[in-house]
């Protein structure tokens, strides 16, 4: 019941139950006080978590790893930081929790320090670990340390599914190795959503417009349906009168209603070509309330 009310992030049935837990007539016992403490810090009541976690007789790495957690998702990452520096025997998930922490409040560099402490540790990393990693490579431009990873990652037989590939093709496409996150592309053997959504707005990005398009040709023909994210893609790799189309198209044939970044993406292509009034056109009839990048596009 409590990992139900964790799941969903129901406090008031995961207080009720507390409260009968309290009651006395079920024994207290550290697999229930771990599942206790990931209730409430799922709820984001890391109060109501410490107090169970501070009155603990006993304490194991799930304990802990679950406070790390918990502060490190309502954006106390030092705090965090503070109970995984105590922590009697990390596992890799408890320095895959204080790294994906860093990495939710975009300091990137302390992830990858932590990184090579753990290295230092001796513990075996698994793919989520790697993913992370990546990830901070990626916004860090930093390819040689992600090269790196990607040995690990082959020489380790880490799952190499798409939720790593996807992030290896990321953290290419970002250091501007458009070669490279073809070829981890053409390899992959599993392909959803975010893999092609990943080279769409890769392709985009990198100034490779018209391979974009055709990788959103590709993607529509394998039958995966497009997201939001997609179509910025997509529109960032467009011309004025392709553009439009998609734009229409996004709303009329996938039902996606345009945020203001798809209307700035409009806005851009309209004023590269000079088409001001009509940018502006645009703007004024935008159904959001245009942000300052809007009105800078043009």
């Amino acid at each position: 019941m409590l990992s139900a009310c964790s799941k969903l992030k129901d406090l008031e049935w995961g207080k009720h139950i507390f409260k009968y837990i309290n009651g006395g007539i079920v024994e207290r016992n550290l697999i229930l006080e771990n599942v206790l403490i990931d209730m409430f810090a799922a709820c984001g009541e890391m109060d109501e978590a410490q107090s169970v976690f501070d009155n603990m007789k006993n304490r194991d790495v799930i304990s802990w790893t679950s406070i790390v957690t918990g502060f490190a998702n309502i954006g106390q990452i030092d705090l965090a930081r503070k109970y995984f520096d105590q922590i009697p025997e990390r596992d890799y998930v408890s320095w895959t929790a204080m790294i994906d922490g860093y990495l939710r409040m975009n300091r990137f560099i302390e992830a990858l320090a932590l990184f090579r402490e753990m290295q230092m540790s001796n513990v075996k990393p698994d793919e989520f670990t790697m993913v992370s990693i990546l990830t901070a490579c990626a916004h860090l431009g930093a390819l040689e340390l992600g090269e790196w990873v990607k040995t690990c990652i082959d020489k380790n037989s880490n799952k190499n599914d798409s939720f790593v590939g996807n992030a290896l093709v990321d953290m290419y496409f970002k250091c501007g190795n458009v070669r490279k996150a073809k070829k981890v592309f053409k390899e992959m053997y599993q392909k959803d959503k975010f893999t092609w959504t990943t080279m769409i707005v890769g392709l985009a990005i990198n100034g490779h417009g018209e391979e974009a398009l055709a990788m959103f040709s590709n993607m529509i023909e394998a039958s995966v349906t497009p997201d939001e994210i997609t179509y910025i893609g997509v529109l960032c790799a467009c011309m004025v009168d392709k553009g439009k189309s998609f734009f229409t198209n996004m709303t009329m044939q996938h039902g996606i209603k345009p945020t203001v970044t798809h209307y700035g993406c409009m806005v851009d292509l309209l004023g590269c070509v000079g088409c001001l009034e009509e940018a502006l056109e645009v703007i004024v009839n935008m159904p959001v309330k245009p942000n300052s990048i809007v009105w800078g596009s043009p």
